[in-house]
């Protein structure tokens, strides 16, 4: 059923935006024979590291080649997950704030060249003002709110998991700060959602999603955390995995071939007598921003 769902996208919905081919999971609303819609919502975003697993297997993707069943399907898919990882990553880097829309739109050639017309490598995103990638992302003022969504966190989580690519771990923090730097609310008790993400400062909508701390708690937990392998082992505490105003965030260290996850992981069991309850210090917004 998965491999027949990835191949029907792959042939109808996948397209590249113009001029720098990056990789968009568009959209058909009147039906696979009518028009192509080239927009993604951030809940997209998922796609990524979900491609990534279906790949592997599970596995990391060094363990994954060396299986007898690994071939082309899997190196294509592969770049596919690292594509789109990439094209969910510019939705924040494009932003003002850092931090994603709730959708994105995007130019692209017309007609849409789709990936039967051949996979080209996309553009080097820099860090330029005026970058010409940029103007391959389009941003609708009805669509520049940041809804503290989890699925590019889930993926860049499982990508950086399966590859061990250091970038992703990179583009994590670099999200994370953003959230610091934008979201956080100014007393230190929580996070709060963007009206508008694209202009600064932001305009804050007053309320903090409950999925956020399972985005919270992927971010640190990728970045400073678990670096090695796809479960990993509870950390001591230390200084490096505190979290921001936030300590029931470490109850969530635990083992994640132990946890129970449903959508965006709101039943997780908060268990008192973990030896992490309590125990990390709180870093001030200011010590997250100035580290590297």
């Amino acid at each position: 059923m998965w491999n027949q769902a990835l191949a029907g996208v792959r042939k109808h919905l996948l397209t590249y935006s113009a001029p720098s081919h990056f990789t968009v999971l568009a959209e058909r609303p009147d039906g696979l024979t009518k028009n192509l819609s080239p927009k993604m919502d951030h809940l997209v975003c998922f796609m990524p590291g979900t491609i990534a697993l279906g790949a592997t297997g599970g596995l990391t993707e060094a363990g994954a080649r060396k299986s007898s069943s690994w071939g082309k399907k899997q190196e294509e898919e592969m770049r596919l997950a690292r594509e789109l990882t990439k094209t969910c990553w510019g939705m924040y880097k494009v932003m003002a704030t850092g931090l994603a829309p709730e959708i994105s739109c995007f130019n692209v050639h017309d007609p849409p060249k789709m990936e039967a017309d051949g996979v080209k490598a996309s553009a080097e995103m820099s860090n330029a003002e005026d970058a010409e990638w940029k103007s391959d992302y389009i941003i609708k003022p009805m669509d520049s709110h940041n809804l503290q969504r989890p699925e590019t966190v889930e993926s860049l989580f499982y990508m950086w998991r399966i590859t061990g690519d250091n970038i992703y771990r990179e583009w994590g923090w670099e999200m994370f700060k953003s959230f610091i730097r934008y979201s956080a609310v100014e007393n230190g008790t929580g996070f709060t959602s963007l009206s508008n993400a694209n202009q600064l400062p932001p305009i804050p909508k007053d309320n903090m999603e409950s999925f956020w701390l399972v985005s919270a708690r992927d971010l640190v937990y990728e970045r400073d955390v678990c670096k090695h392998s796809l479960t990993c082992a509870r950390p001591k505490p230390s200084s490096t995995s505190t979290f921001y105003s936030l300590p029931m965030i470490y109850y969530l260290w635990i083992r994640l071939s132990s946890i129970l996850k449903r959508t965006y992981s709101h039943a997780l069991s908060l268990v008192s007598s973990s030896p992490l309850a309590g125990s990390g210090s709180r870093e001030t917004q200011k010590d997250i921003l100035s580290r590297k």
